[in-house]
C-alpha cells in the first residue's frame, strides 16, 4: 500500500502521513474550543478549572502532533516545558480553590471559647468562675462516685 490522499470532495485535504497528523491536530483543535466554551459557561470556579487543564492538556498533544507532522523537534521541546508550567499552574489553582471552600473559616481555636462549666484542660479551672472567684475544681476521689467537689 503507497501513501494515499485524503480527498474530500474530489480534493486532495492532506497528503500522506503528515496529513493524517494535521487531520488529528484540526480535531484536537475543536475539542479545544469546546474546552473554551465550557471555561466561559462553567458554573463553578472548579468546572472552569478542569475546563482550563484539559486544554492546556489538548495543547501540549496538537503540539506533540504537529512536531510529529512538520518533523520538528522544536515543537516536542516547547510542548514539554508548557506540559511542566501547566501542571504547576493547575497546582496553585488547586490549592487556591482548595483554600476558598464556601462555608470553611481558617478559625484558630481559642482558649477562652469553653462552654460555662466546663473545665480548662490545661489550668483546670471552671471556665465560667476563671474570671475573678477562683473556682477550681477538683478532681474526684479514688473511691468517689465520680462526684466532682467544688471549693
Amino acid at each position: 500500500m503507497g501513501q494515499e490522499d485524503i480527498r474530500i470532495g474530489g480534493l486532495a485535504m492532506f497528503e500522506g502521513i503528515e496529513g493524517v497528523f494535521l487531520a488529528v491536530a484540526v480535531f484536537l483543535g475543536f475539542y479545544i474550543i469546546g474546552c473554551a466554551i465550557r471555561l466561559g459557561v462553567g458554573p463553578t470556579a472548579p468546572d472552569r478549572a478542569v475546563a482550563l487543564d484539559t486544554i492546556n492538556t489538548l495543547i501540549v498533544a496538537a503540539m506533540f502532533i504537529l512536531g510529529a507532522a512538520y518533523r520538528e523537534v522544536l515543537f516536542v521541546d516547547i510542548s514539554i516545558v508548557y506540559a511542566l508550567l501547566s501542571f504547576i499552574t493547575t497546582l496553585y489553582i488547586a490549592r487556591y480553590l482548595e483554600e476558598k471552600k464556601p462555608g470553611m473559616v481558617n478559625v484558630e481555636p481559642v482558649e477562652c471559647c469553653f462552654a460555662p462549666g466546663s473545665v480548662s484542660p490545661e489550668s483546670g479551672e471552671n471556665a465560667a468562675n476563671s474570671g475573678g472567684g477562683g473556682g477550681k475544681v477538683e478532681k474526684p476521689a479514688a473511691g468517689a462516685a465520680g462526684e466532682e467537689v467544688v471549693s
